[in-house]
């Protein structure tokens, strides 16, 4: 079932949390700052599924993929899909995981 879609979507905690990166999180989206501040965490991110990168983004670390995941990288399961691909989502119509996944699969190659 379809909701209705928030008057002001900008302003909607339940449309922030997966249209921004993080939300909740300090350092993250805040709704009242300033617009060239806020806009640079608007929209789905590397860090909406691979979570705060602080840690594992140096270039060096980023080169292997253990070292990334043992400084903080998350390796996105379906579960983490399902954050904001569900029935909670006034657009949601469905969610194939396996289908979705090949089409953000990516390498960490330069």
């Amino acid at each position: 079932m379809r909701r209705n879609i928030p008057r002001i979507p900008t302003h909607d905690v339940s449309c922030l949390s997966c249209h921004t990166t993080g939300l909740t999180d300090a350092g993250g989206y805040d709704p009242a700052a300033k617009e060239e501040d806020s806009m640079k965490l608007a929209g789905v991110q590397c860090e909406s599924c691979h979570g705060p990168g602080q840690k594992y983004m140096s270039m060096s670390v980023m080169k292997s993929h253990d070292d990334a995941v043992a400084a903080g990288l998350a390796v996105p399961t379906e579960k983490t899909c399902r954050k904001c691909h569900n029935p909670l989502s006034p657009t949601y119509t469905g969610f194939n995981f396996d289908e979705a996944y090949k089409t953000i699969a990516h390498s960490m190659k330069q």
